[in-house]
């Protein structure tokens, strides 16, 4: 039988705070922040994998698991050093060390998503106006506003990290979304018949008089 007698240092160093964690942590939560399965986090924290009945294979972690590990329950890259993993303190202290996105590439990143908004709904424009449901009053009417986003969109689109121009982007497409909206209530609502007027009756010379 091959056994392995206890955990190795930074496998109970990550399971005491883990342990004392507030608000508390559970090993399944725990090991979904740190991007592995729950069954491999227990295998690093004991030290070992139950290969059968009766075998024990060691487990260490390499050092980029570790420092994630780490980083979820709170521990420091020096106390990653007293457990004698060097490696993964190096990892950790990169990892906490790393820059936050600035407000900047944020705007971008959500600039990407908002002009491809943009797009699908000129391309739903396009596609709409092809159908006899919308009337000419309101093709006329979807064709300006759609020529004035596609004007905004070339004019400010590539420009979107800036907060101003993201506001002023924002709000040309809200406008141009709000045309859209209304012309598709206005092509879904029921249509009443057009009534003639008693001078445009048919009178009918051999009908008989009204009752």
């Amino acid at each position: 039988m091959t056994e392995v007698d206890a955990a190795y240092p930074e496998g109970v160093l990550i399971d005491e705070l883990r342990d004392a964690h507030r608000p508390r942590l559970s090993v399944r939560k725990a090991a979904e922040q740190a991007g592995i399965s729950e069954g491999r986090w227990r295998q690093i924290v004991k030290g070992y994998q139950q290969v059968t009945s009766d075998v024990r294979a060691p487990v260490r972690a390499p050092a980029d698991t570790l420092a994630r590990m780490a980083k979820v329950v709170g521990a420091t890259p020096e106390q990653l050093r007293n457990a004698n993993r060097e490696d993964a303190a190096e990892e950790l202290q990169a990892l906490t060390q790393a820059p936050a996105a600035t407000d900047e590439q944020i705007l971008g990143s959500v600039g990407v998503g908002i002009r491809n908004l943009g797009a699908a709904t000129l391309a739903m424009v396009d596609a709409f106006q092809a159908t006899e449901m919308v009337t000419a009053a309101e093709s006329k009417r979807l064709r300006g506003a759609a020529a004035r986003f596609e004007r905004s969109d070339e004019i400010l689109g590539d420009r979107l990290s800036n907060p101003e121009i993201h506001l002023m982007y924002q709000e040309e497409l809200s406008q141009f979304l709000e045309v859209v909206e209304s012309a598709f209530r206005v092509a879904a609502a029921p249509k009443t018949p057009k009534m003639k007027r008693v001078t445009e009756l048919e009178i009918d010379p051999e009908a008989g008089p009204l009752a």
